[in-house]
């Protein structure tokens, strides 16, 4: 199935300073797909370790002043070694809790396994708000992932609630809780030990 296009693209401010001390520099760039609306800045400096940051922000379209959520990220430290934080926030309906997600990562793009660490919570997230095709759910929950290379141990961790259970016809997620820990190394995934799932 083809995936509709990007559409109404603008970058703006794009520079390159080739001062030793100077770096790339993107003031605001802009897009919509899928119904939502992308905007991003950010900075990389010439000289090593070659510092960064970039912020990023996603809103549905059409919504207004009030949008029923948004997302932020901001992403620093060195080419080498990215930190990363996300959030999402949304509006409360009801008497429901406002819908929450906080993620924060450590990149490494150079390494064999760029992922160093990982850890996610939800809070009354629900994934069609997100998406039109996704189905409703009310995600209460958490993730963890470390390791620090491909052939270092690595642990994960995932407990998730859906408050909002039921079956795919009705456009729900048929799951109602999900407990698992998983061990072991990336370059022996045959001895990859799930600890626990429920």
């Amino acid at each position: 199935r083809a995936q509709p296009p990007l559409r109404a693209l603008q970058i703006e401010e794009l520079a390159i300073d080739p001062r030793p001390e100077g770096g790339f520099t993107l003031g605001r760039a802009s897009a919509e797909w899928q119904r939502l609306a992308f905007s991003a800045q950010g900075r990389l400096r010439h000289s090593a370790p070659l510092p960064l940051e970039l912020q990023a922000s996603v809103v549905p379209l059409a919504a207004g002043d009030t949008p029923p959520w948004a997302a932020t990220l901001h992403a620093g430290g060195e080419l080498a070694r990215i930190d990363v934080q996300a959030t999402l926030r949304g509006v409360p309906r009801g008497r429901r809790l406002a819908p929450e997600a906080d993620l924060r990562a450590e990149l490494r793009p150079f390494a064999a396994w760029p992922l160093g660490a990982l850890s996610a919570q939800t809070q009354a997230l629900d994934l069609a708000a997100l998406s039109p095709q996704a189905p409703q759910t009310r995600l209460h929950g958490r993730a963890e992932l470390r390791s620090s290379a491909a052939d270092a141990p690595l642990t994960a961790s995932v407990v998730l609630e859906n408050l909002l259970p039921g079956r795919w016809n009705e456009a729900r997620l048929p799951l109602r809780r999900l407990a698992l820990e998983l061990r072991g190394q990336l370059d022996q995934r045959d001895r990859i030990e799930a600890t626990r799932f429920e």
